[in-house]
């Protein structure tokens, strides 16, 4: 677990660093995975979604529950791996108040995403976990 707060990016930008080539290098740009996003938004975005990605890009996404709503705009909701690498750059970057990271120690890609980027403004935090990756190809 990668737990940082504001004021020490230089560590933080390094296991994502770090992580990020392993993760290019074990996996590349062709796999499966599951995303979840808790965060102040609507419920359909905070279901399990399984999640194609091939060269780079979410091609399909299917609600891990049966029955669950699959509106088009989820494909728009979604955020590949590559993405969330992204997002978490973005986070040190705007110096957000915590930034907290648990990476996958094998295939490096981020299981557990926190950001909260100001302690001050309320519903503003986001959570996102990925899991059960699977290699295609």
């Amino acid at each position: 677990m990668c737990a940082l707060q504001a004021g020490q990016p230089s560590e933080g930008e390094a296991a994502l660093g770090e992580h990020r080539a392993r993760f290019e290098a074990a996996v590349g740009e062709d796999y499966d995975v599951t995303f979840q996003r808790s965060c102040f938004c609507p419920s359909e975005a905070r279901q399990p979604l399984r999640l194609e990605v091939r060269n780079g890009e979410v091609q399909s996404v299917t609600p891990t529950i049966e029955g669950a709503p699959s509106p088009p705009e989820l494909l728009t909701a979604v955020r590949a791996v590559a993405e969330v690498f992204d997002l978490i750059q973005d986070a040190f970057g705007r110096a957000a108040a915590a930034v907290r990271v648990d990476y996958d120690p094998e295939l490096g890609y981020p299981r557990e995403v926190y950001i909260d980027y100001s302690e001050r403004i309320v519903d503003e935090e986001q959570s996102i976990t990925l899991s059960d990756l699977v290699v295609v190809g």
